[in-house]
Protein backbone atom coordinates (compact mmCIF):
# COMPACT_ATOMS: atom_id res chain seq x y z
CA UNK A 1 0.00 0.00 0.00
CA UNK A 2 1.48 3.35 -0.82
CA UNK A 3 0.54 6.53 -1.40
CA UNK A 4 0.40 9.07 -4.40
CA UNK A 5 -0.80 12.36 -4.90
CA UNK A 6 0.10 15.44 -6.96
CA UNK A 7 -1.36 18.85 -8.37
CA UNK A 8 -1.54 21.49 -10.86
CA UNK A 9 -2.51 24.68 -11.87
CA UNK A 10 -2.04 25.56 -8.20
CA UNK A 11 -1.06 29.21 -6.87
CA UNK A 12 2.34 29.63 -5.80
CA UNK A 13 1.25 31.20 -2.42
CA UNK A 14 -0.60 28.00 -1.47
CA UNK A 15 1.38 25.46 -3.13
CA UNK A 16 3.73 24.78 0.00
CA UNK A 17 0.66 24.46 2.31
CA UNK A 18 -1.25 22.11 -0.39
CA UNK A 19 2.07 19.61 -0.73
CA UNK A 20 2.44 19.64 3.02
CA UNK A 21 -0.90 18.38 3.42
CA UNK A 22 -0.65 16.02 0.36
CA UNK A 23 2.52 14.53 1.87
CA UNK A 24 1.03 14.59 4.99
CA UNK A 25 -1.87 12.16 3.82
CA UNK A 26 0.50 9.65 1.79
CA UNK A 27 3.01 9.05 4.08
CA UNK A 28 0.33 7.50 6.11
CA UNK A 29 0.10 4.77 3.26
CA UNK A 30 4.21 4.30 3.10
CA UNK A 31 7.09 5.69 5.12
CA UNK A 32 9.93 3.60 3.35
CA UNK A 33 11.02 6.40 0.92
CA UNK A 34 9.38 8.88 -0.50
CA UNK A 35 9.78 10.72 -4.51
CA UNK A 36 8.63 13.43 -6.84
CA UNK A 37 8.71 14.98 -10.30
CA UNK A 38 7.97 19.05 -10.54
CA UNK A 39 7.87 20.61 -13.41
CA UNK A 40 7.75 24.51 -13.51
CA UNK A 41 5.92 26.86 -15.73
CA UNK A 42 8.64 26.47 -18.61
CA UNK A 43 8.69 22.86 -18.56
CA UNK A 44 12.00 21.95 -16.66
CA UNK A 45 11.77 19.16 -14.54
CA UNK A 46 13.63 17.92 -11.30
CA UNK A 47 12.81 14.48 -9.73
CA UNK A 48 13.80 13.83 -6.08
CA UNK A 49 13.81 11.07 -4.32
CA UNK A 50 14.87 9.78 -0.56
CA UNK A 51 14.64 6.77 1.69
CA UNK A 52 13.08 8.94 4.33
CA UNK A 53 9.46 9.91 5.09
CA UNK A 54 7.96 12.70 3.47
CA UNK A 55 7.80 14.90 6.71
CA UNK A 56 11.54 13.77 7.87
CA UNK A 57 13.20 16.88 5.99
CA UNK A 58 11.38 19.87 5.08
CA UNK A 59 14.41 21.09 3.37
CA UNK A 60 14.17 18.26 0.95
CA UNK A 61 10.23 18.28 0.70
CA UNK A 62 10.22 21.89 0.33
CA UNK A 63 11.49 21.41 -3.44
CA UNK A 64 9.14 19.59 -4.40
CA UNK A 65 6.62 22.88 -3.86
CA UNK A 66 8.75 25.77 -4.66
CA UNK A 67 9.53 24.50 -8.36
CA UNK A 68 6.53 22.76 -9.36
CA UNK A 69 3.68 24.19 -11.38
CA UNK A 70 2.42 20.49 -11.83
CA UNK A 71 3.28 18.13 -9.30
CA UNK A 72 3.71 14.20 -8.44
CA UNK A 73 4.54 12.71 -5.45
CA UNK A 74 4.97 9.69 -3.93
CA UNK A 75 5.37 7.74 -0.79
CA UNK A 76 6.33 3.76 -0.45
CA UNK A 77 5.49 1.09 1.80
CA UNK A 78 8.11 -1.85 0.01
CA UNK A 79 5.92 -4.63 -0.55
CA UNK A 80 8.78 -6.23 -2.59
CA UNK A 81 12.77 -6.22 -2.97
CA UNK A 82 14.59 -3.29 -1.06
CA UNK A 83 13.16 -0.51 1.20
CA UNK A 84 15.87 2.53 0.33
CA UNK A 85 15.65 5.28 -2.69
CA UNK A 86 16.69 2.85 -5.33
CA UNK A 87 13.27 1.75 -5.80
CA UNK A 88 11.86 5.03 -4.63
CA UNK A 89 8.78 6.50 -7.02
CA UNK A 90 8.49 8.01 -9.51
CA UNK A 91 10.84 6.09 -11.65
CA UNK A 92 13.01 7.70 -15.16
CA UNK A 93 12.27 5.41 -18.03
CA UNK A 94 14.84 5.99 -21.22
CA UNK A 95 14.92 4.74 -23.91
CA UNK A 96 18.40 4.91 -26.28
CA UNK A 97 19.80 6.82 -23.90
CA UNK A 98 17.43 9.64 -23.33
CA UNK A 99 14.47 9.87 -20.67
CA UNK A 100 10.87 9.16 -22.27
CA UNK A 101 8.60 8.97 -19.22
CA UNK A 102 8.86 9.12 -15.64
CA UNK A 103 5.87 7.37 -13.19
CA UNK A 104 4.53 6.42 -10.34
CA UNK A 105 2.19 3.67 -9.31
CA UNK A 106 0.27 2.55 -6.19
CA UNK A 107 -0.46 -1.65 -6.22
CA UNK A 108 1.45 -4.26 -6.71
CA UNK A 109 1.78 -6.14 -9.99
CA UNK A 110 2.53 -9.79 -9.09
CA UNK A 111 4.46 -11.16 -12.70
CA UNK A 112 6.10 -8.46 -13.12
CA UNK A 113 9.71 -10.20 -13.34
CA UNK A 114 7.80 -13.00 -16.14
CA UNK A 115 7.13 -9.87 -18.24
CA UNK A 116 10.30 -7.98 -17.75
CA UNK A 117 12.06 -11.53 -18.63
CA UNK A 118 9.75 -12.17 -21.58
CA UNK A 119 11.28 -8.24 -23.20
CA UNK A 120 14.76 -8.93 -21.80
CA UNK A 121 15.05 -6.54 -19.16
CA UNK A 122 15.85 -6.72 -15.64
CA UNK A 123 13.98 -4.82 -12.90
CA UNK A 124 14.45 -4.34 -9.37
CA UNK A 125 10.76 -3.72 -8.01
CA UNK A 126 7.56 -4.75 -9.90
CA UNK A 127 6.15 -0.71 -10.47
CA UNK A 128 8.97 -0.34 -13.39
CA UNK A 129 7.87 -3.13 -15.22
CA UNK A 130 4.15 -1.38 -15.76
CA UNK A 131 6.09 1.76 -16.32
CA UNK A 132 8.77 0.35 -19.12
CA UNK A 133 5.61 -1.18 -20.93
CA UNK A 134 3.31 2.28 -20.49
CA UNK A 135 6.76 4.25 -22.29
CA UNK A 136 6.27 1.56 -25.16
CA UNK A 137 2.63 2.41 -25.77
CA UNK A 138 2.08 -1.31 -24.87
CA UNK A 139 -1.67 -1.39 -23.59
CA UNK A 140 -2.13 -5.30 -24.62
CA UNK A 141 0.97 -6.23 -22.62
CA UNK A 142 -0.24 -3.94 -20.18
CA UNK A 143 -3.67 -6.13 -20.08
CA UNK A 144 -1.70 -9.48 -19.43
CA UNK A 145 -0.18 -8.02 -16.07
CA UNK A 146 -2.19 -9.51 -12.87
CA UNK A 147 -2.55 -6.93 -10.05
CA UNK A 148 -3.88 -3.89 -8.44
CA UNK A 149 -3.60 0.16 -8.04
CA UNK A 150 -3.27 3.33 -9.73
CA UNK A 151 -0.73 4.71 -12.24
CA UNK A 152 0.49 8.44 -12.95
CA UNK A 153 3.08 9.35 -15.40
CA UNK A 154 4.70 12.26 -17.49
CA UNK A 155 5.97 11.94 -20.87
CA UNK A 156 9.17 13.76 -21.94
CA UNK A 157 7.53 14.93 -25.19
CA UNK A 158 4.80 16.63 -23.24
CA UNK A 159 6.31 17.72 -20.12
CA UNK A 160 2.84 20.44 -19.21
CA UNK A 161 1.16 17.33 -19.15
CA UNK A 162 0.36 14.38 -16.38
CA UNK A 163 -1.72 11.44 -17.03
CA UNK A 164 -3.35 9.10 -13.80
CA UNK A 165 -5.52 6.30 -14.44
CA UNK A 166 -7.07 3.74 -11.88
CA UNK A 167 -6.25 0.32 -13.45
CA UNK A 168 -8.50 -2.00 -11.11
CA UNK A 169 -11.46 -1.92 -9.14
CA UNK A 170 -9.61 -2.07 -6.09
CA UNK A 171 -7.25 0.95 -6.36
CA UNK A 172 -7.48 4.39 -4.57
CA UNK A 173 -7.34 7.24 -7.00
CA UNK A 174 -9.32 10.35 -6.54
CA UNK A 175 -9.52 13.75 -8.12
CA UNK A 176 -10.54 17.54 -7.37
CA UNK A 177 -10.90 20.42 -9.16
CA UNK A 178 -10.12 23.80 -6.84
CA UNK A 179 -10.95 27.35 -7.12
CA UNK A 180 -9.01 30.21 -6.33
CA UNK A 181 -10.70 33.55 -6.33
CA UNK A 182 -6.84 35.50 -6.69
CA UNK A 183 -6.60 33.36 -10.28
CA UNK A 184 -8.38 33.38 -13.61
CA UNK A 185 -10.32 29.88 -14.29
CA UNK A 186 -9.49 27.32 -16.63
CA UNK A 187 -10.67 28.82 -20.38
CA UNK A 188 -14.53 27.84 -20.11
CA UNK A 189 -14.63 26.04 -16.75
CA UNK A 190 -15.34 27.64 -12.84
CA UNK A 191 -12.20 26.11 -11.65
CA UNK A 192 -8.69 27.01 -11.79
CA UNK A 193 -6.15 23.98 -10.63
CA UNK A 194 -6.64 20.71 -9.82
CA UNK A 195 -5.38 18.12 -7.43
CA UNK A 196 -5.22 14.24 -6.76
CA UNK A 197 -4.53 11.43 -4.12
CA UNK A 198 -5.09 7.69 -3.50
CA UNK A 199 -8.12 9.28 -1.18
CA UNK A 200 -10.67 11.49 -0.86
CA UNK A 201 -10.15 12.11 2.78
CA UNK A 202 -6.28 13.22 2.03
CA UNK A 203 -7.59 15.21 -0.82
CA UNK A 204 -10.34 17.44 1.74
CA UNK A 205 -7.80 17.65 4.25
CA UNK A 206 -4.96 18.80 2.02
CA UNK A 207 -7.18 21.98 0.37
CA UNK A 208 -8.49 22.73 4.17
CA UNK A 209 -4.79 22.69 5.55
CA UNK A 210 -3.78 25.39 2.32
CA UNK A 211 -7.40 27.18 2.11
CA UNK A 212 -8.12 25.65 -0.86
CA UNK A 213 -11.70 25.92 -1.93
CA UNK A 214 -13.16 22.82 -3.82
CA UNK A 215 -14.96 23.38 -6.70
CA UNK A 216 -16.44 20.00 -6.17
CA UNK A 217 -16.75 16.74 -4.14
CA UNK A 218 -13.82 14.99 -4.56
CA UNK A 219 -14.33 11.97 -6.90
CA UNK A 220 -13.00 8.43 -7.44
CA UNK A 221 -11.45 8.08 -10.79
CA UNK A 222 -13.28 6.10 -13.75
CA UNK A 223 -11.96 2.05 -13.39
CA UNK A 224 -9.60 1.21 -16.80
CA UNK A 225 -10.53 5.08 -17.85
CA UNK A 226 -7.00 7.40 -18.90
CA UNK A 227 -7.21 10.93 -17.42
CA UNK A 228 -4.62 14.18 -18.22
CA UNK A 229 -3.99 17.54 -16.50
CA UNK A 230 -2.41 20.24 -17.88
CA UNK A 231 -0.42 22.97 -16.92
CA UNK A 232 -2.87 25.59 -15.73
CA UNK A 233 -5.08 22.88 -13.80
CA UNK A 234 -7.18 21.58 -16.72
CA UNK A 235 -8.46 18.13 -16.12
CA UNK A 236 -9.73 16.04 -18.92
CA UNK A 237 -10.99 12.28 -19.17
CA UNK A 238 -9.76 10.13 -22.53
CA UNK A 239 -12.58 8.04 -23.65
CA UNK A 240 -10.70 5.93 -25.82
CA UNK A 241 -7.84 5.39 -23.91
CA UNK A 242 -7.37 3.15 -21.05
CA UNK A 243 -5.27 1.55 -18.93
CA UNK A 244 -6.28 -1.81 -17.36
CA UNK A 245 -4.91 -4.73 -15.87
CA UNK A 246 -6.02 -8.39 -14.57
CA UNK A 247 -7.48 -7.51 -11.20
CA UNK A 248 -6.33 -9.95 -8.33
CA UNK A 249 -7.60 -9.68 -4.48
CA UNK A 250 -5.12 -7.65 -2.91
CA UNK A 251 -2.88 -10.25 -0.48
CA UNK A 252 -2.70 -7.72 2.41
CA UNK A 253 -5.39 -8.55 5.03
CA UNK A 254 -7.41 -5.57 5.63
CA UNK A 255 -7.36 -6.02 9.63
CA UNK A 256 -3.36 -5.59 9.18
CA UNK A 257 -2.64 -2.56 11.93
CA UNK A 258 -0.42 -0.43 9.71
CA UNK A 259 0.03 1.99 12.46
CA UNK A 260 4.42 0.10 12.64
CA UNK A 261 5.19 1.61 8.72
CA UNK A 262 5.14 5.52 10.39
CA UNK A 263 8.26 7.02 11.67
CA UNK A 264 8.83 9.66 14.13
CA UNK A 265 7.88 13.37 12.98
CA UNK A 266 5.73 16.51 13.87
CA UNK A 267 3.14 15.46 12.35
CA UNK A 268 2.36 11.91 12.38
CA UNK A 269 -0.79 11.27 14.51
CA UNK A 270 -3.33 13.68 12.06
CA UNK A 271 -6.41 11.87 11.79
CA UNK A 272 -8.42 12.98 9.35
CA UNK A 273 -11.21 9.98 8.20
CA UNK A 274 -14.44 11.07 8.68
CA UNK A 275 -14.19 14.40 10.07
CA UNK A 276 -16.82 17.11 8.89
CA UNK A 277 -16.24 20.44 6.81
CA UNK A 278 -16.23 22.16 9.94
CA UNK A 279 -13.49 20.11 11.44
CA UNK A 280 -11.39 19.85 7.96
CA UNK A 281 -11.89 23.69 7.67
CA UNK A 282 -11.07 24.06 12.02
CA UNK A 283 -8.14 21.55 11.37
CA UNK A 284 -7.01 23.25 8.53
CA UNK A 285 -6.50 26.76 10.24
CA UNK A 286 -5.16 25.40 13.55
CA UNK A 287 -2.17 23.39 11.58
CA UNK A 288 -1.40 26.23 9.29
CA UNK A 289 0.39 28.25 11.78
CA UNK A 290 2.51 25.04 12.96
CA UNK A 291 3.30 23.91 8.99
CA UNK A 292 4.79 27.37 8.75
CA UNK A 293 7.14 27.42 11.83
CA UNK A 294 8.32 23.91 11.09
CA UNK A 295 8.92 24.87 7.43
CA UNK A 296 10.94 27.70 8.60
CA UNK A 297 13.00 26.35 11.03
CA UNK A 298 13.65 23.50 8.37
Amino acid sequence: MCGISGHSGIHPSRRKLLTIGLAMGIQKRGSHASGYLSIDKNGAMERGRTDKAWMEDPKWSSRCADLGQTVMMHARHATCRNKGIEDAHPFEIKRDGKSVLWGMHNGVIYNADESAKAHGREITVDSRELLELLADNEGEKIKKLSGSGGVAWIRSNEPHRMYMARMTASADMCMARVKDPTMAPVEHTEYNGTIFASTKEILKYAASLAGVELAEDPFELKNHVVYYVDHDGGAFMLDDQRVEIESVRSRLSTTTDYSGWERGGAFYGTHYVGKTAAEYAAEGKATADRVNAWWTAG
